[in-house]
């Protein structure tokens, strides 16, 4: 119950924080900083031979809570598809986690979500290809994507593909769980 409670705080500081601009210099057009506490953490988004390297560090000696490199794209195109993240991660002297995560979002909620809270990486790791895989429902207005941060260390990503796969593919969705765990119990009546 209270990793669900505090995946669900986690996913709506995502959502009610919006996306902001670092302050530690200009990121490329589609690329923000957010997070519960983005200004604890610096973000880079370099071009590469296989496409953007994104970094998020800490900023500071103390951090409370997290921040998110993110970017948005519309969720036109890949509507009533299955799409999967991959990307290419390492971490450097990571105290708390680090994770790679995808959003499907609607109208006013989202509507699939995974941040590998159940796969978090954490410590010095070497390179290794890591995926999320989420359905893109008919009323999908963006997709946004990135690397997550919780602390102290580092983590980069890179080699980042966006692709359509098959239903053979199992979604990685933890967004039902999540609203499964948090709904009420009458306790009571299992006496």
């Amino acid at each position: 119950m209270k990793w669900s409670l505090y995946l669900l705080l986690m996913l709506s500081g995502l959502l009610a924080s919006g996306c902001r601009q670092s302050s530690r210099g200009s990121l490329p057009a589609g690329w923000a900083v957010m997070g519960s506490s983005p200004r604890d953490y610096a973000v880079s988004v370099i071009p590469g031979a296989h496409g953007h390297i994104v970094s998020i560090k800490d900023a500071h000696f103390f951090t409370d809570g997290f921040g998110a490199a993110a970017r948005t794209t519309p969720a036109g195109p890949y509507r009533h598809r299955r799409l999967q993240l991959s990307a290419v991660m390492t971490t450097q002297s990571v105290a708390s986690w680090a994770t790679m995560w995808m959003r499907v979002d609607g109208r006013k909620k989202a509507l699939a979500f995974d941040n590998m809270n159940n796969r978090r990486l954490s410590g010095t790791t070497g390179e290794r290809t890591y995926s999320i895989t989420l359905d893109v429902p008919a009323d999908a207005e963006s997709i946004v994507y990135g690397v997550m941060l919780n602390g102290r260390g580092s983590a980069t990503m890179k080699q980042i593909v966006l692709r359509e796969v098959g239903r053979e593919v199992p979604s990685t969705d933890l967004l039902p769980d999540l609203q499964q765990r948090s709904k009420p119990c009458n306790c009571k009546a299992d006496l």
